[in-house]
């Protein structure tokens, strides 16, 4: 057999989906208690999270983009405050997804890794999760 290729799966291979998911998270938690600092008493990073579970649960089936499930978890999560702020709703995913995004830090053997094996393979992702390759390039 002779292998052609090598794909890797991004989130939790590449890097630590978790620890970037809380970071980006944590900033907008900052950005939403300043705006509405009585939200500082009912949410938290871990709040936020299970608000987001529960609202992907709710939508399996009806919505396939997890950055729409991500902007509703944030509508939520200002509903959980009682406030209704769809603009800001959208900001705080936008500043999300940015730090999502923009944050990630691939873990130490990542690149030694694809160094070694580019010149021998194809190299290829793939990943069921709202990643955009084409920003590890």
């Amino acid at each position: 057999m002779n292998i052609k290729s090598v794909c890797f799966d991004l989130d939790g291979t590449l890097y630590d989906f978790e620890k970037v998911m809380r970071h980006a998270l944590s900033i907008a938690l900052a950005e939403l208690t300043k705006k509405y600092p009585e939200c500082n008493e009912h949410l938290s990073v871990d709040k936020m999270i299970q608000i987001r579970e529960d609202t992907a649960k709710e939508l399996k089936g009806k919505v396939i983009n997890l950055e729409e499930v991500r902007l509703e978890s944030f509508k939520r999560s200002l509903g959980y405050c009682g406030i209704k702020d769809n603009q800001f709703a959208d900001y705080l995913n936008r500043l999300y997804l940015k730090h999502r995004f923009e944050d990630l830090e691939l873990f130490d053997d990542v690149i030694p890794t694809l160094d070694a094996l580019k010149d021998r393979y194809i190299l290829g992702i793939i990943s069921n999760g709202n990643s955009y390759p084409e920003c590890l390039e």
